[in-house]
């Protein structure tokens, strides 16, 4: 995870994490064992000669370079050597590619849930319209000195 930052729609144009952010950053770390496991996993498969243990045709390359979680996180598998695999690159990244297919449909068709520092407020030519006042009528210092009023 490292390099990558975690922003809601909020924080993302500021460059700033808000709490919720950090947390929920905070959270996705993975813990140094797993740094270790990965390491061993690794360097047995190496020592073994061992090739890719997903191979999935047309994406394979053979050789071993990351480690493969056989159990997501995401489904209660741990950072555990046993639940971690030897693959290479292109087809860990296929594998997650199809898992992100499968487990988490098309996102764009949900709404964004509002972060929680937002308030629900109503925008100037609302508020102008409900006090009976045509906001295109106004000119910008007119428009400003009629909000002022209305508080």
């Amino acid at each position: 995870m490292s390099g990558w930052t975690i922003y809601c729609q909020t924080c993302r144009p500021t460059g700033i994490q808000c709490g919720d952010c950090a947390e929920r950053q905070q959270a996705r770390r993975r813990p140094r064992a797993y740094w270790k496991a990965r390491g061993r996993v690794l360097k047995a498969a190496r020592e073994a000669g061992a090739s890719c243990a997903l191979a999935y045709d047309d994406v394979c390359t053979g050789t071993p370079t990351e480690a493969d979680h056989i159990i997501p996180v995401s489904e209660g598998g741990s950072h555990d050597e046993a639940n971690l695999q030897a693959t290479c690159q292109a087809c860990n990244a296929h594998k997650n590619l199809l898992s992100r297919r499968t487990s988490h449909p098309r996102q764009a068709t949900r709404p964004q849930p509002r972060h929680p520092g937002l308030r629900d407020t109503p925008d100037t030519d609302t508020v102008l319209r409900s006090h009976g006042i045509d906001p295109e009528a106004l000119s910008a210092k007119e428009r400003a000195a009629a909000l002022a009023a209305l508080g």
